[in-house]
C-alpha cells in the first residue's frame, strides 16, 4: 500500500488500490449525494470529541475521473464539515491536515451505497432519508446499467452484492414513501403553521370589530392643503421615504434569501428556523423603546445607527457562512430595520399638515412596499445567480447612501436653526 502526502492544490491520484494519504481539509468536499439530509443529532459531541483529541479515524475519500479534488466515500461527512468549521474557527494547523484513506472510484451508485450502508450501520438515520438514498441509488444503477427501471427485485440483487441487505418488503415500503407520501409530508409538516396563521387573523378581525377608530377631525377633512409637489420635493420627505424603502427593501432580501443560504451551506432546517425566530426578536423587541430613544437622542441618530447595524449584518455575512455568522447577522439585521424603518416612519410625520396626512401616508406605503413586493420576488434569483456574500456586498452601498443622505439632512436642518437662531 503506498503511502502519499498531499499540499497545496489537490492533484490527481492514479493508485488503483487503496492508499493512505495526508490531505489538506479544504481539498475535501462532502459528499452532495449524501442519505442524511439533516443535521447529524451527535454533531456537538462529534465536534468536542475532534476538538479535544483530533480525527480518531482516517477519513475514506476518493476522486472522481477527471476531477482534482476529493469526496468523502463511506461516511465521513460530519466529520469533515466538523474539521472546516474548527479550522475556520481557531486556523488551528491540526485541523488543516487530516490522514485519510483513498479509495480507488469505481462508480456512483458504490459511493451512495457506501455512505447509506455506514450510516445504516451507526442507525441514526431517518427512515425518510433512507428511503430517498435508496430511490436514488435505483436510479443511478438504472442509468449504469442502460435500464430505464430497475425492478424491485434487481435492486434486491444489486444492494445485495455490494453487502448491503434489504428484504425487498422494506424496499417497496421505501419507493411507496418517496414516490407516494414524500409529496405530502411537507403539507403535513407546516399544516399546523399555516393553521395557527389562520386562527391569529382571525382573532385580530374579531379584536377589530370591537374598536372604535375616531373620525377624521375637520381640520384633517378640510383644514389648510399645499400643493403635493412642494411636500413630495421637501428633502425631509425624500430622506424618509427613501430610508424607509432601504430598510424594508434590506431586511426582506436578506431574510428571505437566509434560509436558502443556510440550506445551501448544509444547515438543518431546524437551524434556520432558530435564526429566523432570533431575527423576529431583533425586529420588534426594539420596539419597546424605541420611541423612547427617538425622544431622548433624536429621530436622525436613531435612522443613522440603523444604517449602520444593516452595514453591520453584511459585514458579519462576509466574514463567513458558519452558524454563529446567520445568527448574528440576523439579529443586526432586525435591530437596523427597526431603528431605521420607524425612524423614518417618524420623520415622515414632521412633513405633512393635518390635511395632507392621507395622501402623503398613502404615497410612503406604496412606495415602502413596493420595494419590498421587489426585493421578496428577486430574492431567490438574486441568490441563485449572485450568492449570499455577493448579495450581501451589494446591499452596502444602498445602506451607505441612506447614511449618507440622513447625514446631509441633519447638517441642512442644523445649519437653517443656526440662521433662525
Amino acid at each position: 500500500m503506498a503511502t502519499q502526502k498531499s499540499s497545496g492544490e489537490p492533484k490527481r491520484v492514479t493508485v488503483d488500490e487503496a492508499s493512505a494519504l495526508v490531505l489538506e481539509v479544504r481539498c475535501i468536499k462532502p459528499y452532495e449525494r449524501n442519505p442524511r439530509r439533516s443535521k447529524n443529532p451527535e454533531y456537538d459531541r462529534i465536534k468536542d470529541s475532534i476538538r479535544a483529541n483530533g480525527l480518531d479515524q482516517p477519513l475514506v475519500v476518493t476522486q472522481r475521473p477527471q476531477a482534482t479534488d476529493y469526496i468523502v466515500h463511506a461516511g465521513g461527512n460530519t466529520r469533515l464539515l466538523v474539521l472546516k468549521e474548527l479550522l475556520d474557527e481557531t486556523g488551528h494547523a491540526r485541523f488543516a491536515r487530516v490522514p485519510c484513506l483513498f479509495r480507488p472510484w469505481r462508480r456512483e451508485s458504490d459511493v451512495l451505497l457506501a455512505h447509506l450502508r455506514e450510516n445504516d450501520l451507526r442507525g441514526n438515520l431517518t427512515f425518510i432519508d433512507k428511503a430517498r438514498a435508496l430511490q436514488d441509488a435505483r436510479q443511478l444503477l438504472g442509468e449504469e446499467m442502460g435500464l430505464k427501471t430497475v425492478s424491485i427485485r434487481r435492486l434486491e440483487v444489486e444492494l445485495s452484492k455490494v453487502g448491503y441487505r434489504i428484504s425487498r418488503s422494506s424496499i417497496c415500503r421505501m419507493v411507496y414513501a418517496v414516490e407516494t407520501l414524500l409529496e405530502l409530508i411537507p403539507q403535513a409538516l407546516f399544516s399546523a403553521s399555516y393553521a395557527t396563521i389562520a386562527l391569529f387573523c382571525a382573532g385580530v378581525i374579531i379584536i377589530q370589530l370591537f374598536i372604535r377608530i375616531p373620525m377624521p377631525s375637520i381640520e384633517e377633512k378640510e383644514g389648510h392643503k399645499r400643493p403635493a409637489r412642494f411636500v413630495l420635493t421637501r428633502p425631509v420627505f425624500l430622506v424618509a421615504v427613501l430610508c424607509a424603502m432601504i430598510a424594508y427593501g434590506t431586511m426582506n432580501l436578506l431574510m428571505t434569501a437566509t434560509p436558502l443560504a443556510m440550506n445551501h451551506s448544509g444547515m438543518a432546517f431546524g437551524d434556520t428556523a432558530i435564526v429566523i425566530q432570533w431575527h423576529i426578536v431583533g425586529m420588534f423587541a426594539p420596539s419597546f423603546f424605541t420611541g423612547s430613544l427617538i425622544h431622548r437622542f433624536g429621530v436622525l441618530k436613531i435612522m443613522f445607527i440603523g444604517a449602520l447595524a444593516l452595514v453591520g449584518c453584511a459585514l458579519v455575512a462576509l466574514n463567513g457562512q458558519l452558524y454563529a455568522h446567520f445568527l448574528f447577522g440576523l439579529v443586526l439585521l432586525g435591530i437596523g430595520w427597526n431603528f431605521l424603518y420607524i425612524g423614518g416612519t417618524t420623520l415622515l410625520t414632521e412633513v405633512y399638515l393635518p390635511a395632507e396626512k392621507g395622501v402623503i401616508q398613502g404615497i410612503n406605503e406604496f412606495m415602502v412596499f413596493s420595494a419590498t413586493a421587489f426585493t421578496a420576488l428577486s430574492s431567490g434569483y438574486l441568490h441563485h445567480t449572485l450568492g449570499w456574500q455577493t448579495l450581501n456586498r451589494y446591499t452596502i452601498p444602498l445602506v451607505c447612501f441612506a447614511g449618507c443622505i440622513i447625514v446631509l439632512l441633519g447638517w441642512q436642518l442644523r445649519y437653517r436653526r443656526a440662521q433662525v437662531a
